[in-house]
């Protein structure tokens, strides 16, 4: 078998100071107690961390600080690359799809449409949504109660995402319209609308675009309350227009955690753009000899290049 860090301990005591300001000497240990390994009770020594749960390929995907304040992560592309982070959130609690990677986001966060190619906020793929058409994900909903039982160590991830009713969540995802007009000029899409409803079918609340439109390109962000009482969370992309809609890096967490998202090309395996807690992409561009070329930054008033350079090798 293989052993992992399951909690890590920090030896808390006062310190003796004796003002020679040298480094050898100076702010020892007034006392020092070796680590009980045959009891649990441990005075001087305090929980500095404690891994709650791994992936089955040997990642750490979640644990909780002294203050039981929990860090997680979700894994994609066959389970070897970090396509989420996320701070104050449980595992369970968190999820993303950029439906690049249709095998381990789709497990976890799964709508039920098959992804494009060829345009997309991120990377190479997004979900079409025809005119009139809807396409949902459900998350289950749990009680606080519940959400405490699964405290503590964990040996596998969570395969799907559990929300805790009356608790707030931040749902937001990337909008474009296929206009048979390109040429057409808009400020904001009036088509797509991002609706959150419970049980399969109270709608309680909706979400339109708002912001500027960046190359193509509009947010929908909301804040929903879980509520109390429902069993699923229903996520639903809908487009109400006469023209069909793309939607693209879609994901879910708690509204006092912090998130970040990563999307990687489906053939080198590079990471090809960053979503940053705003939901906002940095994008990585590589020449054709794999080198990273370019740097770009997307911004609220438009896709910003933040550095660029070139790279070559001597000929011999």
């Amino acid at each position: 078998g293989k052993w992992r860090v399951f909690k890590s301990h920090k030896h808390v005591v006062n310190r003796n100071y004796d003002g020679s300001n040298t480094n050898k000497t100076d702010g020892v240990y007034a006392s020092f107690n070796q680590f009980d390994w045959n009891n649990a009770i441990n005075p001087a020594w305090v929980l500095a961390n404690e891994v709650t749960r791994y992936s089955p390929y040997g990642f750490e995907i979640e644990n909780r600080d002294a203050l039981n304040n929990y860090s997680s992560a979700r894994y994609g592309y066959s389970s070897s690359l970090n396509v989420a982070v996320a701070f104050n959130a449980r595992q369970m609690e968190i999820g993303v799809n950029s439906f690049e990677d249709q095998r381990d986001c789709f497990k976890h966060f799964a709508f039920g449409a098959t992804p494009v190619t060829g345009d997309a906020h991120t990377g190479n793929s997004a979900v079409l949504v025809f005119q009139g058409g809807d396409v949902f994900a459900q998350a289950q909903i749990i009680s606080p109660i519940d959400a405490e039982l699964v405290h503590g160590f964990q040996p596998n991830e969570t395969t799907d995402i559990r929300v805790i009713e009356g608790k707030n969540y931040v749902i937001s995802a990337w909008v474009k319209e296929k206009h048979l007009q390109p040429s057409n000029q808009f400020t904001t899409y009036t088509a797509p609308t991002l609706k959150v409803g419970v049980n399969g079918s109270s709608i309680i609340t909706n979400f339109t675009p708002t912001g500027n439109i960046i190359e193509g390109w509009q947010q929908i962000e909301g804040e929903v309350l879980i509520p109390a009482g429902a069993a699923t969370l229903d996520i639903i992309l809908s487009n109400a227009g006469l023209n069909d809609v793309l939607f693209d890096d879609i994901r879910i967490f708690p509204s006092d955690a912090n998130m970040k998202t990563f999307v990687y090309d489906n053939v080198s395996l590079k990471l090809a753009a960053e979503l940053d807690e705003n939901n906002y992409a940095t994008f990585y561009i590589y020449d054709e000899q794999g080198g990273l070329s370019k740097i770009k930054r997307e911004t609220e008033r438009g896709i910003k290049t933040i550095s660029e350079g070139r790279s070559s090798n001597v000929r011999q």
